[in-house]
């Protein structure tokens, strides 16, 4: 059985990063560029109320609860290719049954809960991929820069809505179709028989708590970003403007988050190559809690015009790269402090982990805002990184 670690120097591993890169760029463009959007249009075209979208929309990552502990021996049972293509091929299937069925919203609902099967698989075949290849020297760069990608995917997806429009089976073709294209990184790739790396003992049996002893910065980053991550993108206009910036320009700060939480993954890579990922990820903890605490007198201190100063703009930027980077530099600690079955499991925990963040994240920072109105979801957001950094300082 050959193993990926064969092809981990040299050409052929640039070769394998930017093979993975692509693959994950399109199904992330597909997964959640295209198909949340244009189901949440479709429902609110339908008249279905906000909280029944909100609802549908947490389907796949309920899903991802529920499969992830059975990833990691289904990726060692396949090996990383033939799963990557399972995970595309699984995709386009829900995909073809929404087309389906885009009349009856249970079905729908049935299709979009069975797409997070799709999405957890090819997340962990993607970040293993890249830990397996990238090399330790420039692991970080290689995360952070397959994370910017996947925040370019999901910024272009909803660009791609407006060509096609959300009515008819178009749409959901399209989708489709970038799924399909990223079947053609896979049949360039490694072997389909290429396997992670295996141990003598596997760490099938690990649990959550086990891996949290042993990864306790990494599953404590993961869930700090996806709690701040899933709730920005719904209640920063509003804290916002409850601090008295306009409502245009509150919508438009999600976009400054968006950008940040993009384009400084791989700088934040780059620095836990030279400082360690541990050190980065309380470096970002501290300039996210900073940011929690900024945010509000930037837009009132110091005689500002609420909605005319660049400060805003510039504080979210730096806020979302931060709170975004929790997750890529938790990926890299798992690759620095695991390795063969560990390294799958641990990986599909930093994604459960991620998941479970966003699932509580806009419901306590919800009702965090209506409790301590305007600066309840900051304060939510500073909580989750002051235990983060507890945790840290307890961590042995």
């Amino acid at each position: 059985m050959q193993r990926i670690n064969n092809f981990s120097s040299g050409r052929v591993r640039w070769h394998g990063l930017a093979l993975v890169c692509t693959l994950s760029t399109l199904a992330q463009i597909a997964q959640l560029g295209i198909l949340p959007p244009l189901l949440a249009l479709i429902l609110q075209n339908r008249g279905i109320p906000a909280a029944q979208i909100g609802a549908f929309a947490a389907a796949p990552w309920l899903m991802i609860l529920a499969v992830s502990r059975f990833i990691p021996r289904l990726i060692t049972s396949l090996g990383l290719v033939r799963a990557g293509a399972l995970a595309i091929a699984a995709s386009i299937v829900s995909v073809a049954g929404m087309t389906a069925a885009a009349s009856d919203f249970w079905i729908l609902l049935a299709f979009n809960f069975t797409a997070g099967f799709g999405l957890i698989l090819r997340w962990i075949v993607c970040d293993l991929w890249i830990l397996q290849i990238a090399g330790e020297r420039w692991r970080g760069r290689a995360i952070g820069a397959h994370e910017t990608l996947m925040g370019l995917g999901i910024a272009v997806g909803p660009g791609m809505l407006v060509a096609t429009g959300i009515d008819g089976a178009v749409p959901f073709a399209m989708c489709a179709g970038v799924l399909a294209l990223a079947l053609v990184p896979l049949s360039a790739a490694l072997p389909w028989d290429a396997r992670p790396a295996a141990t003598k003992k596997s760490s099938d049996g690990d649990g959550f708590f086990v891996l949290f002893v042993i990864l306790p910065t990494a599953l404590a980053g993961a869930f700090v970003c996806g709690f701040i991550e899933t709730s920005a993108i719904s209640l920063l206009p509003a804290s916002a403007a409850g601090l008295g910036m306009s409502a245009a320009a509150a919508a438009l700060l999600v976009t400054a988050f968006g950008a940040g939480n993009t384009l400084l993954q791989f700088p934040l890579g780059w620095l836990a190559d030279k400082i360690s990922c541990v050190r980065a990820q309380i470096v970002a903890a501290i300039v996210t809690l900073v940011g929690a605490a900024v945010f509000p007198l930037a837009i009132n201190g110091d005689n500002l015009q609420a909605g005319t100063s660049i400060l805003p703009w510039v504080v979210l930027f730096f806020w979302g790269g931060a709170a975004g980077g929790m997750y890529t530099l938790a990926v890299m600690e798992v690759g620095e402090k695991t390795g063969g079955a560990r390294l799958v499991a641990a990986l599909s925990t930093v994604a459960v982990a991620y998941t479970i963040g966003g699932v509580i994240g806009p419901a306590a920072s919800g009702a965090a805002l209506q409790i301590f109105p305007p600066h309840g979801f900051m304060l939510a957001a500073a909580v989750v990184v002051i235990a983060f950094l507890v945790v840290v300082g307890r961590r042995k």
